[in-house]
């Protein structure tokens, strides 16, 4: 007899499974129970997937397209454009050097402490692991490309040699699918397999322990796989070792997706790019015909997404404004065709590094020189082209005029509902009178503000009161809490 809850109608047992999309397990228990919650929880088993420029990870996803179920649940892809670099590729020596620092990475602690029983934090790490992960380095460190004899090598070496091997066969596979636009164009034909695809995402996100590698056990970092894991992986557009890449960064792949895209009826709501940026901002130049292909892919997108960590060249403390002027306007033309959207609802800007993930002295953006090469306006078309339908907007570490805040207030006074401003930079002016005039957007029901803490920066003193600034900007304060106290800008 079925139970009680079986009898319910279809719609709403789907409704409650509906809560459950994010927990596998819990779904793959309800598949079990019986053939009519198998099937009506199935669609939320897979709602995401995930597609890499390999050959593999095509059929994967064409496998996907071709279930009659989950060809229908997957509302979201993200296209991993991380690749296999031609120097690693090519020369053993580079490939043992990059991956006995990569391991390195991954067995030593940010403060480069080794582990022992006198450290408590770090505990859970096992130094007999700890010991052999080093050994394994020493032998791969030991190897030269030129001398390298496969015969006398050590079993460690002959590992290393097998995984060069196969990352060269992979290298060679992946660049059959990014030379030309068949790849693009093959990979644009399956997404279109979809039909409750909502969202894009192109991502250069190369993870790679999924736990996260402080709670990865060494014992698991030196294993077979998990040195395949380590050492097998492709890079982000800039190399993680010392030597240049040779590979130019994938930002080659960006125009042949947009324009492939455009020539689909592949239209999606939610457009995301969430990448690192280039060494020279220039290598994001494209065509004007390629530009066209980015406001048409995105011309029916509610909400459009672009971030870019990492912008120092060589370390953390360089800033946006040591690079060249020369550069930004690659960038500005890049966001503002994939700003275009005439329905756009929702703005996504950000910035330099993830502002969940980062640490306070690592993001300081440094302005004190000189003034950033770029601010707001220069990203985005003019706000009256969407201001009718634009309802949020989020800014991550974005340089911004009091000017354009006036515009912005203008503009949007009767339709922002929602604002977010993270690590924001205000040129002229001072934050009294930017609050003043941000008060103008008279339907704000939302804002969240994060400045930097602990230090004299922009003005703000060492703990701005944020809460009260979000309260006063929402309606729920009357005065200004800045008011009186002359904090002025970091351009004051």
């Amino acid at each position: 007899m079925p139970s009680p809850v079986e009898s319910l109608p279809g719609e709403l047992l789907i409704d409650c499974f509906s809560y459950l999309e994010l927990s596998r397990p819990s779904i793959h228990s309800l598949r079990l129970t019986s053939r009519h919650f198998h099937d009506l929880s199935s669609p939320f088993l897979i709602t995401a997937a995930t597609v890499h420029f390999t050959a593999q990870s095509f059929s994967a996803l064409s496998r996907l397209a071709s279930h009659h179920v989950f060809s229908k649940s997957v509302k979201s892809i993200n296209i991993n454009v991380c690749y296999y670099d031609k120097m690693l590729a090519k020369d053993l020596f580079c490939y043992a050097f990059t991956s006995k620092n990569l391991m390195t990475r991954f067995l030593t602690t940010s403060e480069g402490t080794k582990p022992d029983e006198t450290h408590t934090k770090y505990n859970d790490i096992d130094p007999e692991s700890y010991e052999r992960g080093l050994e394994i380095g020493r032998q791969w460190l030991g190897i030269e490309a030129k001398k390298f004899k496969l015969e006398n090598a050590s079993s460690e070496q002959r590992f290393l040699f097998e995984m060069w091997t196969e990352y060269g066969r992979l290298y060679e596979e992946q660049q059959a699918l990014i030379v030309g636009e068949a790849g693009a164009a093959k990979l644009v034909k399956i997404l279109a397999q979809f039909p409750a695809l909502a969202k894009l995402a192109i991502t250069d996100d190369s993870k790679d322990f999924e736990d996260g590698d402080e709670k990865t056990p060494t014992a698991v970092i030196i294993s077979e796989f998990g040195l395949k894991k380590c050492c097998m992986s492709p890079i982000r557009w800039k190399s993680i070792q010392r030597y240049e890449t040779t590979t130019k960064p994938p930002t080659f792949i960006l125009p042949k997706l947009f324009t492939a895209l455009a020539a689909s009826s592949i239209r999606v709501p939610h457009f995301a790019i969430q990448l690192s940026a280039p060494v020279d901002l220039d290598a994001l130049l494209m065509s004007e015909t390629e530009y066209d292909a980015a406001r048409k892919m995105v011309s029916r997108a509610e909400t459009v997404s672009f971030r870019m960590w990492h912008w120092s060249r060589y370390h953390i403390w360089e800033s946006l404004a040591t690079r060249s002027a020369q550069e930004f306007p690659a960038l500005h033309k890049l966001t503002r065709a994939l700003f275009a959207s005439p329905m756009l609802k929702t703005m996504d800007i950000a910035l330099a590094y993830h502002i969940s993930s980062m640490h306070w002295h690592d993001v300081i953006v440094v302005y004190d020189n000189q003034p950033p090469a770029m601010t707001f306006s220069d990203l985005i078309p003019p706000l009256d082209t969407c201001a009718a339908s634009l309802r949020s907007i989020s800014l991550t570490s974005v340089p911004i005029t009091l000017k354009e805040l006036e515009t912005l207030a203008e503009t949007m006074s009767d339709h922002l509902t929602s604002l977010e401003l993270h690590l924001p930079y205000l040129l002229g002016g001072n934050w009294e009178q930017a609050l003043d005039t941000l008060r103008g957007l008279e339907r704000l029901e939302h804002v969240k503000l994060r400045m930097l803490r602990g230090r004299d920066r922009q003005g703000l003193g060492a703990d701005p009161p944020l809460e009260e600034m979000g309260d006063f900007l929402v309606g729920r304060k009357s005065d200004n809490p800045l008011h009186g106290l002359h904090m002025k800008s970091g351009a004051d």
